[in-house]
């Protein structure tokens, strides 16, 4: 490339790299405003940044300057390790993060004991911590084992003998303890994380969305015999709100840990029903499915519009508008508010029951001839059944949740 090209694609380049930085700038202004704004990822991300470097900071010091350990550094790196997002996970992988600390440690003691330091005795300490790590019980710290005994191996052939190597192998025990007990502490001293707002959050996306498709199968099928067009996109809306309440649980269950051993709970007027939360979620997946049915049987009816008739058609939409009515009141779901909205709610399911009772009484009434054409009208009158039952035990269960909000209903009740 000559003077004068390169010159000539310089300007263009220096505006490229200025465009890049302005971006990168406008991006980090942009989560600084949201970080001061409200509650969201950028804010527990800068959280977990500050604890973390407290707890670091406090461990190092104590174990470096207090005890004067020989190796600090294991203080520290235990305390950021133990910094979870929630305080039921800081303790539990404490616990196993130390499980599997002593057993790495030990290991390499209980050889010390036996042998001196050299190639093969690491080779036998590797293989057994290996072992051990695969211990179920230790969960994602499973892997700690073998660092912990590589480690220990460090310091043992540090040590001149070996009472002074087995003193060594105790001090790192302690300097892990040390960590997690700061993890902890700071943990739950500073803020800890309670989430129990996005699990409202998420049973309100997922109620939204079954509101949203059981209201536009009660409109269409109000006006007439749906078409195959109708039916196919019903079905494939109805699957996505099945994977939809997959994530949707997992968000609960996420919440619902974030609440549990935090001291802030005491702060809550009111518990939050997860129990509650998590058999609408289990409960809307099931309504997905029936509405997946009710679809696929009516677009077995495109081909013969006189099939389901359009009395049968018109009360079936009214029952479906009843339902959907009591799955918007479900998307409104509030803590603070759930004892009017359990009341409210057994209104809704009251009058869904209305318009199932009458749809039967009609499909007599018509004299529509049910063994003709069981597929169609028994498959429709079946499903309305099922959803029925559905919105009655999500008010059942809401109605024991304000009772007992601690209390999962999916492990204590057989209903299928």
């Amino acid at each position: 490339m000559s003077y004068d090209e390169e010159e000539r694609t310089e300007p263009g380049a220096h505006e490229d790299r200025y465009t890049a930085l302005r971006g990168m700038f406008s991006r980090l202004w942009g989560a600084l405003g949201r970080l001061r704004s409200y509650g969201g990822p950028e804010r527990e991300a800068a959280l977990i940044i500050v604890k973390s470097a407290l707890a670091a900071t406090v461990a190092w010091y104590l174990a470096a300057y207090l005890f004067g350990a020989q190796f600090p550094a294991f203080a520290p790196f235990s305390a950021v390790l133990m910094l979870q997002v929630t305080v039921y996970q800081s303790v539990l992988q404490s616990l196993r993060f130390v499980l599997a600390i002593v057993l790495g440690v030990s290991l390499q003691g209980l050889l010390a004991l036996v042998f001196e330091p050299d190639v093969w005795t690491f080779a036998v300490v590797t293989l057994l911590a290996l072992v051990i790590g695969r211990w179920r019980r230790l969960g994602s710290q499973g892997s700690q084992v073998v660092s912990a005994a590589f480690f220990a191996y460090a310091a043992f052939i540090t040590g001149t003998d070996t009472t002074d190597r087995l003193a060594l192998l105790g001090s790192l025990v302690l300097l892990v303890l040390l960590g997690c007990g700061i993890g902890i502490v700071v943990n739950i001293a500073i803020v800890p994380p309670m989430r129990y707002r996005s699990a409202e959050y998420a049973v309100e996306n997922l109620a939204k969305a079954v509101h949203g498709l059981l209201d536009d199968i009660a409109g269409a099928v109000r006006e007439g015999p749906a078409t195959s067009g109708d039916s196919d996109d019903w079905r494939y809306r109805a699957h996505r709100l099945e994977n939809l309440a997959e994530r949707t649980r997992d968000t609960v269950d996420s919440a619902a840990e974030s609440v549990r051993w935090n001291p802030r709970r005491l702060l809550l007027s009111t518990e939050p029903p997860f129990g509650g939360y998590r058999t609408v979620v289990d409960r809307m997946a099931r309504i997905s499915a029936q509405l997946s049915s009710i679809a696929e049987t009516l677009s077995r009816t495109s081909d013969d519009p006189q099939v389901p008739n359009r009395a049968f058609l018109e009360r079936y939409g009214a029952f479906l508008g009843h339902t959907a009515d009591a799955t918007l009141l479900l998307a409104e779901l509030d803590s603070d508010r759930l004892s009017d909205q359990v009341d409210r709610l057994a209104g809704y399911v009251e009058g869904a029951r209305e318009e199932q009772s009458a749809l039967t009484r009609a499909t007599a009434e018509y004299e529509i001839d049910l063994a003709d054409q069981a597929r169609v009208y028994g498959g429709l009158l079946v499903d309305a059944d099922r959803l029925l039952s559905e919105l009655d035990y999500i008010h059942s269960t809401l109605s024991n949740a304000l009772e007992h909000p601690n209390i999962d209903p999916d492990s204590s009740s057989g209903h299928g």
